[in-house]
């Protein structure tokens, strides 16, 4: 008998909205198991998803950052035996596959058109097809609503400016509202499942929940998201998350009280559906009977360091702590998370502490958490306020899936590139530098051979998480720089300068405020390999960016236009640079590879000789010009 899996997640879906009005999430309960206590270890999506096809603590898998290495989803167990479907708004993740195994094995449809379906008034028809075409063979689908995350388009207003002014039901409505849109896709579903559910295992749940502000009776501050406080939230409303088990074997009309691990649930759905686990995870698979499940200890983990560690425990106490706050809640009392038991009951908040601290120390985390896109911010800048609204509307972190090979770029880790950098400093123990646009800190770590005060800002939180511990760091803009006036030696931005386009010269103003007097400016950018050729050389580029400046002529002129005194330019090469090297770890398409590789060998001689163009097997070695530039503050 065909044993077929619909895995559904919903974004956002908080447990206490769900069986309000609706008739879909009604229907698949009344004839299945809901799991009332289910707990994630990671109120974001990718790694709450990566956790439910893996079996891992985010920390092991780290879906959405890493692709997977020697690790096994259910898509790779499942992979000779399923035809697969995806339908998700963000590129298919969970698993070893790469992205073009990811188009050859799946029925993806595509991210533009999952993003026109995954809004408002979404359209699951393209997955109903899928099941109707293939109803005679195994199939895994998976689903992933982000309607609960489109409420500001019916609210045409933005969420956090509506809490502040108390218009929760304004919010309220909207989100029921786009519950009711999922529900109507879960009504179809079931109209096609609904004679066949020995057939099918359904899983309908959520990545995470929701809270807001006032209506949780909540004062979690600004995330700088206007609808998605889930990231900094451990609360219930965010934590606990429903779902929905239906069809095969699963027991009907019941519902499960006990706590659950989202480890748990892999090994679960594997026993279910009778496929081997070959590989050790930190999930147990459950019996769906109250009675039978043995509860345990859970670990919100996705963040790193002391930040919001949260520990739910078997006897209903849950306690979230970092090093300035401590809160403990007796979930069995109040389940709403109203009182903070924390200095009536020191002796438990200890207990529960140095269980955390046990498990957390032998957690592999980065510097800050790497997911952490939006709620550690706050703790990364002094003038959060003034950017909230900039950060708002501008996405800041494309630098996601390029952190982790940032430094495999040979332009980035050349050693004697950032030897010649630091050269121009002329640096002692006591100087305090500030690199703009700090990246993964692979100059600044080099710094600290020198000095240890070295500071750095980047508009990326997850170039920021890669960061050396003992280097300072700020989410921050470089035209608007969270120092005071004179408190820097040494300012300098390794190919920054150049993107900030109309925020040039308010950027490189900011730098000389803070700067000392005699303080040194430096900006150190890739260059062409002379004049004459600096329309080819922004030709060949990946993306055909808007530079403030290109020649070494220009960027000189930006210190005689700020007034800096003293200054001197300096020109080298890095030899032998591999073309697949720029192109692997920089450019995330195979058709962008392509084009580009192309351009290169399309070039002209005359360019060719002057970069020392060479074919080598299937690579391209050419020479990378870089220029250094620095002045002095008068």
């Amino acid at each position: 008998m065909n044993k077929n899996l619909i895995f559904i997640v919903i974004d956002n879906l908080r447990k206490d909205f769900i069986f309000k009005d609706t008739i879909g999430f009604k229907k698949f309960a009344e004839n299945g198991t809901f799991l009332d206590q289910l707990i994630t270890h990671a109120p974001e999506t990718f790694l709450s998803v990566g956790t439910y096809f893996t079996g891992l603590y985010p920390y092991k898998h780290k879906s959405g950052i890493n692709r997977f290495e020697n690790i096994l989803s259910i898509f790779d167990y499942l992979r000779d035996t399923h035809k697969f479907f995806m339908q998700a708004y963000h590129t298919p993740f969970g698993s070893s596959f790469t992205i073009n195994e990811y188009e050859k094995y799946f029925g993806y449809i595509g991210e533009d058109k999952s993003r026109n379906t995954m809004g408002l008034n979404p359209d699951i028809s393209p997955m109903l097809d899928f099941l109707n075409d293939h109803k005679n063979e195994q199939s895994l689908v998976y689903l992933h609503f982000f309607t609960l995350r489109c409420i500001e388009d019916l609210l045409n207003n933005r969420v956090d400016f509506l809490c502040e002014q108390g218009r929760i039901l304004e919010i309220i409505v909207a989100y029921q509202e786009t519950i009711m849109q999922v529900d109507r896709m879960l009504e179809q579903l079931w109209s096609i499942v609904k004679d066949n559910l020995d057939k099918y295992l359904i899983v309908i749940t959520a990545d995470h929940g929701e809270s807001y502000k006032l209506f949780d009776n909540r004062i979690l501050g600004d995330t700088g998201v206007a609808w998605a406080l889930h990231n900094g939230s451990r609360y219930e409303e965010s934590i606990n998350i429903p779902m929905i088990l239906c069809g095969l074997d699963i027991p009907k009309n019941k519902i499960i009280r006990k706590q659950i691990r989202q480890i748990d649930i892999f090994p679960t759905l594997a026993k279910i559906l009778k496929f081997d686990i070959c590989k050790k995870i930190d999930g147990e698979a459950i019996v769906l009977d109250d009675n039978e499940i043995v509860e345990k200890p859970i670990f919100i983990c996705r963040t790193s360091e002391t930040f919001k560690k949260t520990l739910r425990s078997p006897d209903g106490y849950k306690l979230i702590y970092d090093t300035d706050f401590v809160e403990l809640y007796d979930l069995k009392g109040d389940p709403k998370e109203t009182v903070n038991l924390a200095k009536a009951m020191p002796e438990k908040v200890n207990e529960m502490i140095n269980e955390i601290d046990k498990f957390f120390s032998e957690a592999d985390f980065t510097k800050r958490d790497i997911i952490s896109k939006y709620s550690g911010w706050e703790r990364l800048s002094d003038n959060w306020q003034k950017m909230k609204d900039r950060f708002y509307q501008l996405n800041v972190d494309n630098w996601r899936y390029k952190a982790e090979k940032y430094d495999n770029l040979i332009g980035v880790s050349s050693l004697q590139y950032i030897v010649d950098i630091a050269n121009a400093m002329h640096l002692n123990k006591n100087s305090k530098i500030l690199e703009i646009g700090i990246g993964t800190g692979i100059i600044s770590k080099y710094l600290l051979n020198f000095t240890k005060d070295v500071s750095g800002i980047d508009i990326s939180p997850t170039m920021l998480a890669l960061t050396d511990k003992e280097i300072k760091t700020y989410l921050a803009f470089a035209d608007v720089l969270p120092f005071s006036n004179d408190t820097f030696d040494v300012i300098f931005g390794r190919q920054i300068y150049h993107n900030l386009n109309g925020n040039l010269f308010k950027a490189v103003n900011e730098a000389k405020r803070v700067l000392k007097s005699d303080g040194k400016f430096i900006i150190a950018e890739f260059i062409p390999p002379n004049d004459k050729l600096v329309e080819e050389w922004v030709s060949l580029r990946i993306n055909k960016e808007t530079r403030v400046f290109n020649t070494f002529e220009e960027i000189t002129n930006v210190f005689f236009d700020a007034n800096f005194a003293h200054i001197i330019t300096y020109r080298d090469v890095i030899r032998c640079a591999s073309l697949n090297n720029w192109l692997d770890n920089w450019c995330e398409s195979e058709k962008s590879r392509t084009e580009v590789k192309q351009r290169f060998v399309s070039a002209s001689e005359e360019y060719k000789k002057a970069i020392n163009y060479i074919t080598l097997k299937n690579d391209i070695l050419f020479d990378m010009h870089y220029g250094i530039i620095s002045g002095i503050k008068q």
